[in-house]
């Protein structure tokens, strides 16, 4: 890394990054993959520059982003005078290199070829004096240069024994309950202190499924890599939906083999460890593994799209309701939770049941989101699209806290448990039905009400009593 300097690359790479435009921006952050999908998508422009540093190193960075440029592409002077410097930089270093290299390898070739004429010198020389010498003295000798060999076999020995022991000494080192992904797609079974060490490349959202005895539960699907392989993973509990995070590294431990993939049950152990290197190759197998990423489609080509075809859409959020309960028409209740996306070419509603709905949890209005792979559906005229077992919703740009004014206008419809409400929202009206705690805070005030009347009533006929006694012993003293 001698001749760059970091501070100075990451000062030509956020000038880099702010001259992008959007489009720009957003293709050269789908060519990072070794940073974690949820990182790269949620990172700013300020914030990006080192979080490419800290994936990639500074001289590896340097590379991507010069072949990023040419693909999006930027080769305007502007770009070039920014990145040059550090990629000639970059090719004095690589080619300082392969000339040393070149120069150790000459060395070491020359070695061996004068070790073998002096070798050769030697056998001749000895060859000389032992036919000159009597039978005797040739089998002293041949004892005396058993000797010398064998005490030289033992220096030689003794020397190369170091260099012998230390890939045995690593080998020591190394757990024998570690097992790379490779292991475990190659072993049939799973011993129980057997454990893998991977990063969690895609996060998939809740499923709910019954059992024999009719009880709801829950899975989820993982995928992780290491520097070896990717595999899938299938995760049953809820609680373990809340601790594993896409985009960290983790041990899991105590896990069943189930076909081409592993399961994590309710017995496993999961824990948060440090991270591994995974190649770049194995990340691009690893996200399209499960299911792979639907074309990202405008809302206008969705809405012209056949029914039940699977695509991917981004926009930001204008509207999020509240979550319902619907019944289906097998008798069973499900979770629903709708949203609205806009992009320039419409609007449309998206529709997250069951388990998804958990993700919904994440987001907020004007966040700007690429919801994958969805499946459109055709109700009469009505066009939405549906959540599947694989849809994920990612962040591209978060929206910022803002201080608005809402000044209610009418109410469409109220009860214990609900209302709805016309609001004037940035001089705009909008329909909208208040969260829970609202209900709340309106029923509380309604029974403070009920309560102070029945007291005024209280008060009231006490004090007609009163003054009805007070009358009659006036009448009586007169």
């Amino acid at each position: 890394m001698a001749g760059i300097v970091e501070q100075d690359w990451k000062s030509a790479l956020t000038s880099i990054i702010e001259e992008l435009d959007e489009p720009q921006y957003n293709k050269m952050r789908e060519r990072l993959v070794k940073i974690p999908r949820s990182q790269r998508t949620e990172a700013t422009k300020e914030k990006m520059p080192q979080l490419i540093i800290e994936h990639y190193g500074v001289l590896e960075s340097i590379s991507v982003i010069s072949d990023t440029m040419e693909k999006i592409p930027r080769r305007d002077p502007t770009m070039q005078e920014l990145l040059q410097p550090f990629v000639q930089q970059l090719q004095q270093l690589n080619s300082n290199h392969e000339k040393g290299n070149k120069g150790r390898k000459r060395k070491r070739g020359s070695d061996p070829e004068k070790e073998k004429r002096r070798q050769a010198a030697g056998k001749k020389r000895k060859r000389g004096s032992d036919s000159a010498k009597g039978g005797k003295r040739c089998t002293a000798g041949k004892k005396r240069n058993t000797g010398s060999d064998a005490v030289k076999g033992t220096k030689r020995r003794a020397a190369a024994g170091p260099k012998k022991s230390c890939p045995t000494d690593k080998r020591r080192n190394t757990h024998s309950w570690k097992k790379t992904i490779l292991d475990l797609q190659s072993s049939s079974e799973l011993l129980e202190t057997d454990a893998v060490v991977g990063n969690v490349v895609q996060k998939f959202g809740l499923q709910t499924y019954q059992t024999q005895h009719n009880v709801k539960k829950t899975h989820f699907y993982l995928v992780i890599a290491d520097e070896t392989a990717c595999i899938k993973m299938t995760v049953y509990g809820k609680n373990y939906y809340k601790e594993i995070m896409e985009g960290r590294y983790y041990l899991f431990r105590k896990m069943m083999k189930d076909g081409n993939g592993v399961t994590i049950n309710t017995l496993s152990k999961v824990s948060e460890t440090s991270a591994v290197d995974v190649p770049e190759k194995i990340l691009i197998q690893a996200q399209n593994l499960v299911c792979p990423e639907r074309r990202v489609c405008s809302i206008a080509e969705v809405k012209a799209s056949d029914s039940k075809t699977e695509v991917s859409v981004e926009g930001t959020i204008t509207e999020i309701d509240s979550v319902k309960t619907i019944k289906r028409s097998k008798g069973k209740n499900t979770k629903r939770q709708d949203f609205h996306l806009k992009d320039d070419t419409g609007f449309i509603r998206i529709c997250m049941w069951a388990g998804n709905t958990e993700q919904c949890k994440e987001i907020s209005i004007g966040d700007v989101v690429k919801v994958l792979n969805v499946k459109i559906n055709h109700y009469f005229n009505i066009i939405s699209l549906n959540s599947t077992g694989f849809t994920r919703i990612l962040k591209v740009q978060s929206t910022g806290v803002q201080n608005v004014r809402i000044e209610i206008i009418g109410i469409i419809k109220a009860n214990k448990s609900n209302a709805h409400l016309e609001v004037d929202l940035h001089d705009q009206l909008h329909t909208k039905n208040p969260p829970q705690n609202i209900y709340s805070l309106y029923n509380q005030v309604g029974i403070n009400c009920f309560i102070a009347a029945a007291v005024y009533v209280v008060v009231g006929a006490i004090s007609l009593c009163q003054v009805r006694l007070n009358k009659r012993q006036e009448y009586m003293v007169t």
